[in-house]
């Protein structure tokens, strides 16, 4: 049986190459910069997404309070109500 300690011992002996499972990928300054922007618009697309959403259906549940019966059979067909 092969001991946590064993591998690492092995894996130490075989230089430093051999310790690591996968390439290290060094990111350039422009590599980072569209990572870092592409992930900026994916978050506030996305917040943008869940406020509008939320406020629409806040907006449609008022209207079910208040008797209209579209918006209560919008809400039952959603599966918000």
């Amino acid at each position: 049986m092969t001991t946590l300690f064993a591998i690492a011992a092995r894996a130490a002996s075989m230089g430093p190459r051999a310790a690591m499972p996968f390439r290290i990928i060094y990111l350039t300054p422009t590599m980072r910069t569209i990572l870092a922007s592409t992930t900026l618009c994916l978050g506030l697309s996305a917040g943008f997404w869940f406020a509008l959403t939320s406020s629409l259906t806040d907006m449609t549940k008022a209207d079910c309070q208040a008797g209209v019966q579209r918006a209560c059979d919008q809400l039952k067909k959603d599966g918000a109500l």
